[in-house]
């Protein structure tokens, strides 16, 4: 039987918070898992564009999403970060601050690898719920 995420990766996923978010349902679990990994990684691109392009709105838009449905697996850094970058948008801070947003956003590209990879190594165990080959 395979172990779950937050117990089989502590470095990434928060137990109280999934706990929390899923109650323990391990289908509900990886089923929101395919889901984060379909769409975080394009609202992570979302929000850089919008940093290049200096657009406040999007960044805020973008980041507030992605922490949303981070927030179902964590609240450590990843959560964290996008909601530094929320608030740089929220804050107008660019273009001045942009600098700082990409080094944020940087950070937070690195923990959503972390995360993914994670997810799929779960996913890819074949526990309940987990996607079939």
């Amino acid at each position: 039987m395979t172990s779950a995420p937050d117990q089989a990766y502590p470095e990434i996923f928060d137990q109280e918070t999934m706990k929390h978010s899923f109650g323990g349902d391990r289908e509900f679990t990886c089923a929101t898992m395919r889901i984060y990994m379909r769409g975080a990684p394009a609202l992570a691109e979302k929000a850089l564009a919008a940093i290049k392009g200096g657009d406040n709105e999007a960044l805020a838009v973008n980041a507030h999403a992605l922490k949303g449905i981070t927030s179902y697996f964590t609240r450590r850094e990843m959560f964290r970060l996008c909601l530094t970058l929320e608030h740089l948008g929220r804050d107008n801070a660019l273009p001045p601050q942009a600098v700082n947003a990409l080094g944020t956003w940087a950070q937070m590209s690195a923990g959503l690898k972390e995360m993914l990879a994670a997810m799929e190594r779960y996913l890819s165990e074949g526990g309940s719920g987990a996607r079939r080959r």
